[in-house]
C-alpha cells in the first residue's frame, strides 16, 4: 500500500511537471498538527454552514445583489431610481475587487 501510494505521488508530480524528489515534503521540525472535533449538532452544523457561505460571499453575494437591485429597480419595485442603483453595484463591484482585508 506504501509503494503504490508512493509511486501514485511520484506520477503526479511529474504530471504536473515537478522533479520527482521534490514531489511529497515533509513538514518543517516542529510543526505541530491540531485537529478539532466535528460539530454534529444542529447548532454546529448551522455555524459550518454560515461559516461556509461567508467565507464563499466572493461568489454567494453578487447574485443576490443583482436580485435585489433588480428588485427596487425601475424595472422592479421602482423603489430606487436606475444611477442609485447603477452606482450602488459599481461601489460593490470595487469594494469586491479592491478590498483585501486579509492581506493587512
Amino acid at each position: 500500500k506504501a509503494r503504490a501510494s508512493t509511486s501514485a505521488s511520484l506520477a503526479r508530480g511529474l504530471l504536473l511537471g515537478r522533479p520527482a524528489r521534490k514531489a511529497h515534503r515533509m513538514a518543517p521540525v516542529g510543526t505541530e498538527e491540531v485537529r478539532h472535533p466535528r460539530l454534529t449538532s444542529p447548532l454546529g452544523n448551522a455555524l459550518q454552514v454560515s461559516c461556509a457561505l461567508l467565507f464563499a460571499s466572493y461568489f454567494f453575494f453578487p447574485p443576490a445583489m443583482c436580485l435585489l437591485l433588480a428588485a427596487v429597480s425601475p424595472l422592479g419595485l421602482n423603489l430606487f431610481g436606475g444611477r442609485a442603483c447603477l452606482a450602488t453595484a459599481v461601489a460593490y463591484l470595487l469594494q469586491l475587487i479592491f478590498y483585501k482585508p486579509h492581506l493587512g
